[in-house]
């Protein structure tokens, strides 16, 4: 496995992938790199902790807001 050989991982633990497309492992590989990037960010300096937590408030708020842009779809907008 690649991880073996790898000097370093981030297991998102999506599980096994039926389908050709990555269903699954898309958004967990995106999640994972947001909160990489919010926790270096924070580490190095260049984000605050009240930027990091509002960037990482914005992130969870995405599915409702892509909810809602399906469902406004939907209706003819």
């Amino acid at each position: 496995m690649i991880t073996r050989e790898a000097a370093g991982t981030i297991l998102t633990h999506a599980g096994p992938e039926i389908g050709v497309a990555s269903q699954k492992h898309l958004p967990a590989q995106l999640t994972a790199l947001v909160l990489l990037a919010a926790y270096l960010g924070e580490v190095r300096g260049a984000l605050s902790g009240n930027a990091a937590k509002n960037l990482l408030q914005e992130f969870i708020t995405i599915p409702h807001k892509i909810e809602t842009i399906l469902q406004a779809d939907r209706s003819g907008f």
